[in-house]
């Protein structure tokens, strides 16, 4: 965001709030500042506290807090968020943007936090081995299953028997972050893929396990062929645009590479056609390979549809089929620091920044005070759940 230089704070955070096309109550709901107050900060009738200031920072793209207009022509740049597309295809509400940046916020930590340990740059590695696909083609879903065979075939993937199964796995060998929150309503994942924040995917941590694995794979699509696409999280649309089938072209080539990659044609259509010959209804085939391939009840439908192995009349005859995938699924996709002796810790910090920071703090790289800053915990927390994270992750101290 590019601001012409002005003479106070109040000017500033007018202008921004302008270029954001947001009203004075559109600013008041998302900073948590009062309507009345925030004009008479523009107004610069009222000066503006330490903390309405770094609120107003995280919204505007520029630090206000550490900023002195008798000094300094402008203040400094802060590092902009930007997202790929959201999953569900909705918007997010304003009440929600807060929320969202508080999770960008621990995806540029865990970036600081590699960087001052010395470890490689994820982004840089990325962008060496993944090239942006570019155009997509019609029909979409073809470049879906196309790009699924890329990954497939590449070494990283081929490094490991049990891929596919563990999609967390993949992206860990991929250089791509997965973080477990509790995202705003409507919004099952996002990503981020960006120098600041990383390759990072954000993952609904309340959704069956079966959809998280969809979710983090139709994500992954996008941080390693659609970068290009990045957008600046500087406004949401107020309103669902697209729903069933408006989805763009590349929300329906990441569904089409995420079923892909979980359920390869070849492996599919062969666990198909041996339950066939065993006598399996349509309802069993779709049962075994749920639990088979680990993809949901809509997935594997869709997936039959398109690979032309349901009849016309079994198409509109299926109804919704429930399976019990195996357990080992929960410990291939879900964070391992999930459970109880992490409570204190907000979900998306239990696990690369928890351990990264702990490390950091073992090496004497952070302070601890930096590193009680880090993982939002009271300092009594800390210390009497220190040394248990510690020992939980192997660390050294």
């Amino acid at each position: 965001m590019v601001f012409p230089m002005s003479e106070s704070i109040g000017a500033w955070v007018t202008r921004g709030r302008e270029m954001l096309h947001l009203a004075g109550a559109e600013l008041a709901l998302v900073t948590g500042i009062a309507e009345g107050r925030l004009a008479a900060i523009e107004a610069d009738r009222s000066i503006a506290t330490f903390q309405e200031l770094s609120s107003l920072s995280r919204f505007l793209g520029v630090d206000l807090s550490g900023w002195d207009p008798d000094e300094e022509p402008a203040p400094s740049p802060l590092p902009g968020v930007t997202t790929l597309f959201k999953s569900a295809d909705r918007s997010i509400a304003l009440r929600d943007w807060d929320r969202v940046l508080e999770i960008a916020q621990v995806a540029r930590d865990i970036v600081s936090l590699e960087h001052a340990l010395g470890l490689p740059d994820r982004m840089a590695r990325l962008r060496e081995r993944w090239s942006p696909d570019g155009a997509i083609g019609d029909p979409a879903w073809a470049d879906g299953q196309r790009l699924a065979r890329v990954v497939h075939a590449s070494p990283v993937a081929l490094e490991s028997g049990r891929f596919p199964e563990g999609v967390r796995a993949l992206c860990d060998r991929l250089g791509v972050v997965v973080i477990e929150s509790f995202l705003p309503d409507g919004v099952d994942a996002l990503c981020f893929a960006d120098d600041h924040h990383g390759p990072t995917i954000v993952a609904d941590v309340s959704v069956h396990v079966l959809a998280l694995r969809f979710r983090v794979a139709h994500e992954l699509c996008h941080v390693l062929f659609d970068r290009p696409s990045l957008e600046p999280l500087q406004r949401f649309d107020r309103f669902d645009r697209r729903r069933g089938d408006d989805k763009p072209p590349v929300e329906q080539r990441a569904d089409a590479f995420a079923i892909h990659l979980l359920a390869p044609e070849t492996a599919f259509r062969r666990l198909w056609q041996e339950q066939l010959e065993r006598g399996a209804s349509s309802e069993r085939c779709i049962r075994e390979a749920m639990e088979r391939f680990g993809v949901s009840f809509q997935a594997t439908h869709a997936h039959a549809l398109n690979l032309g192995l349901l009849s016309r009349d079994e198409r509109q005859s299926l109804s919704y089929v429930a399976s019990t995938p195996p357990a080992h699924y929960d410990e291939l996709e879900r964070e391992p620091t999930a459970d109880a002796a992490f409570s204190p810790l907000h979900r998306e910090r239990r696990g690369r920044l928890l351990g990264l920071t702990l490390l950091a703090l073992s090496r004497s790289v952070i302070s601890t005070s930096r590193a009680i800053e880090l993982l939002g915990v009271d300092g009594d927390v800390f210390e009497r759940s220190r040394q248990r994270w510690m020992d939980a992750l192997g660390i050294a101290r």
